[in-house]
């Protein structure tokens, strides 16, 4: 059985392809993408929104705003405010994950604990499962 790749990062401007250059840039297996994505603010003025290409052109989430945490809780994944989306992915597709900021870009919070993976990605976990 294969393990869990976990990606983890935190992204303070746009970016057109978190996924590039990390170990799920082309998927090594068939099995699930989970993405788990909150914001430290989502305000009209200052927001993220997240768009997920699959391989074959489907936008399972288009322009969407992130949620944000508790105030208390800067660079937490809160599983009770996050926004969390599970897609099938076939083994050797590239899925094209991109934020968008809009306003002035938050400060980096405390240091965290360091990251699984050779590169990290967004505010977000990514997660790939391989078929049992």
């Amino acid at each position: 059985m294969a393990g869990v790749i976990v990606l983890s990062d935190l992204e303070f401007a746009t970016n057109t392809d978190i996924l590039q250059g990390t170990r799920l840039q082309t998927v090594p297996a068939g099995g699930f993408l989970t993405f788990e994505m909150s914001a430290n603010v989502s305000t009209d003025e200052n927001n993220t929104n997240v768009s997920i290409q699959m391989p074959n052109g489907d936008t399972p989430l288009n322009d969407v705003r992130i949620p944000s945490v508790n105030p208390s809780l800067v660079g937490v994944i809160d599983d009770r405010q996050k926004l969390m989306i599970t897609l099938p992915i076939a083994q050797g597709g590239h899925t094209v994950f991109s934020s968008t900021g809009t306003g002035t870009p938050a400060s980096p919070p405390p240091a965290l604990p360091p990251c699984l993976g050779p590169k990290p990605i967004g505010p977000h976990k990514c997660r790939w499962l391989k078929k049992q």
